[in-house]
């Protein structure tokens, strides 16, 4: 567990590994998976063990180190947005509510790609209204944490 994680009798806290891969090194990919806890003993299998309970796993998105400011540069016109677990074809990136299209590299006006497990780069609409607009990214159903943001 995480230095300052209470663990407790109705508290399981995983940690998960930092890249995305096979285990036992890697951590899956983002998505909903089910856990239960108890005994492997095949006689304990059904009486000691709980029922199960969806959790999700969301790709982790990295804000840009020192000075950590969440909002994210662009160099030419495109923003890249650095982190781990990133599925091409199962990535989304949205703008506040303001779905982006995907697109192979490099992205147009309104359109990202996943380059890699690792970066997604965007473009903004044309037609985007001045102001600060957070940075989405869903990849199979599950959003990461709100950590960025952009100025337009």
């Amino acid at each position: 567990s995480p230095a300052g994680v209470v663990e407790t009798a109705s508290r399981i806290t995983l940690d998960l590994p930092g890249t995305v891969g096979p285990l036992p090194g890697g951590a899956p990919s983002p998505g909903v998976y089910l856990l239960r806890a108890g005994s492997n003993a095949p006689a304990d299998a059904v009486t000691n063990r709980t029922n199960s309970t969806p959790f999700s796993v969301a790709a982790r998105v990295d804000v840009p180190a020192s000075p950590a400011i969440p909002i994210l540069p662009q160099a030419g016109g495109v923003y890249t947005v650095k982190g781990m677990g990133f599925v091409a074809g199962q990535t989304e990136v949205l703008l506040d509510t303001v779905a982006l299209d995907v697109t192979t590299s490099p992205p147009g006006a309104g359109q990202f790609s996943v380059l890699d497990i690792a970066t997604v780069e965007f473009r903004t609409p044309t037609n985007l209204a001045p102001g600060r607009y957070s940075v989405r990214i869903r990849v199979n159903g599950v959003e990461s944490p709100p950590a960025l943001w952009i100025n337009v």
